[in-house]
C-alpha cells in the first residue's frame, strides 16, 4: 500500500497483482452538519464503472468509525474519492479506510 500525505486530501494506493483501489479522504476534526463530498474518478473512459457512490460511502464510513474507536480519537469525513472502475467488492473500502486513519492519525501526531 502506498501512502500518499498531499494534505488536506489523504490518498492510500492499494494495488495487489489484477486488483487495484485508491482511497482519498480529506478529514476533519469538527463534526460536520452534511454529508461527505463523494468524488468518483474516471482515469480510464473505456472501463465501466464497477462501484457505486452509495456502497463505496457505506463502506468508508463503517472504516472510519471502525479506526476512530480503536484510536480512540474522532474524525469527521469531508470528502470521500475513489475510482468507478477499481475492483470490487467494495467492502474492501473499510479496509483501506481504516488503515488511512491510522496513517493520517501517525501523520498528524508528529
Amino acid at each position: 500500500m502506498q501512502f500518499i500525505d498531499n494534505c488536506p486530501l489523504y490518498r492510500l494506493v492499494n494495488i495487489t497483482g489484477p486488483t487495484h483501489n485508491l482511497l482519498g479522504l480529506q478529514i476533519s476534526l469538527e463534526p460536520k452538519m452534511e454529508q461527505p463530498q463523494i468524488e468518483a474518478l474516471e482515469i480510464d473512459s473505456t472501463k465501466p464503472a464497477r462501484l457505486s457512490d452509495r456502497e463505496v460511502a457505506e463502506q468508508v464510513m463503517l472504516g472510519v468509525d471502525d479506526a476512530c474507536r480503536e484510536l480512540n480519537r474522532m474524525y469527521y469525513v469531508e470528502k470521500i474519492q475513489y475510482v468507478r472502475a477499481d475492483t470490487p467488492p467494495a467492502r474492501i473500502y473499510r479496509t483501506l479506510a481504516m488503515e488511512l486513519m491510522r496513517r493520517i492519525d501517525g501523520a498528524r501526531a508528529h
